[in-house]
């Protein structure tokens, strides 16, 4: 597996990602990105970080600003970055998903609540509670539209 890992590795800072990228194929900035999971799972925050900042730049090449690929990266970042960094560093990357989000996404989409979500327990910790708890309502309507409500009687 760490063959693999190194080859993959090789292919982004050499620039295949890069060159997938420019063509307008987003599979440079999906490799980064699960790259970056995969690092992250190693204990490897630092990398994970960098190769997520990596698969935003590619996803900026490939389709420009405001995608849905480029929020999802932006929401792993900031998830990353708040067990890493604290919630002080975290909550940019998650407010600017939750805006490509809001700007991209049907109303009720689910990718929605997970941004609310993310976002609002940042808040949490952050100690801006009413903030949070408007967010993390919002999340749960959205849920429960999506999904139906939970019966746990």
């Amino acid at each position: 597996m760490k063959n693999n890992d190194f080859v993959f590795r090789q292919q982004i800072s050499g620039g295949t990602a890069r060159a997938m990228s420019s063509r307008g194929d987003l599979s440079g900035a999906l490799v980064a990105c699960t790259l970056a999971i995969g690092q992250h799972d190693r204990g490897r925050s630092r990398e994970a970080v960098d190769l997520l900042r990596t698969a935003i730049g590619l996803a900026h090449s490939a389709y420009g600003k405001d995608h849905p690929i480029e929020a999802c990266c932006l929401s792993l970042l900031g998830t990353f970055l708040l067990k890493q960094s604290g919630p002080d560093h975290a909550a940019e990357p998650l407010r600017e998903s939750l805006r490509i989000r809001e700007h991209t996404l049907p109303a009720d989409d689910p990718d929605i609540a997970v941004s609310l979500h993310e976002l609002g327990m940042c808040l949490l910790q952050q100690g801006a509670h009413e903030e949070s708890i408007v967010l993390l309502r919002r999340a749960r309507d959205i849920e429960t539209r999506a999904f139906g409500a939970d019966d746990e009687s």
